[in-house]
């Protein structure tokens, strides 16, 4: 399923209300010889998150995330999502992140931009 995932362009989460996490890298998966390994997702350029009440972040692990090509983030009704990720999220693409249907220009940091808008 791993790498149905890294082909997908566009990614659209809606309507589950128990999510609470969308991707969790479990201690076996994890790879111990590099410690600061980056999880890159090399192909989504749009990712939504919409009608999630208790998704608390996109990953709440450690681990740190690249997602080259994104340009297009929007987060709606996700009232407990406090961050993205708890590690570092590159996002050199980024251009609009949408928050509760009011769109923003982004830089590279959107853990600011959730804590700054709920």
């Amino acid at each position: 399923m791993v790498g149905s995932v890294l082909q997908l362009q566009e990614v659209c989460i809606k309507d589950c209300e128990h999510m609470e996490e969308f991707i969790v890298v479990k201690a076996e998966e994890k790879s111990y010889d590099k410690p600061n390994e980056i999880l890159v997702l090399p192909r989504p350029n749009s990712l939504t998150l919409k009608r999630l009440p208790r998704l608390k972040g996109f990953s709440l692990g450690k681990e740190d995330f690249s997602l080259p090509l994104l340009d297009t983030l929007a987060i709606n009704y996700c009232p407990s999502m406090m961050t993205f990720t708890k590690g570092n999220s590159t996002t050199p693409q980024l251009k609009e992140i949408e928050i509760n249907y009011n769109s923003f220009y982004a830089g590279e940091d959107i853990n600011y931009f959730i804590k700054m808008n709920k």
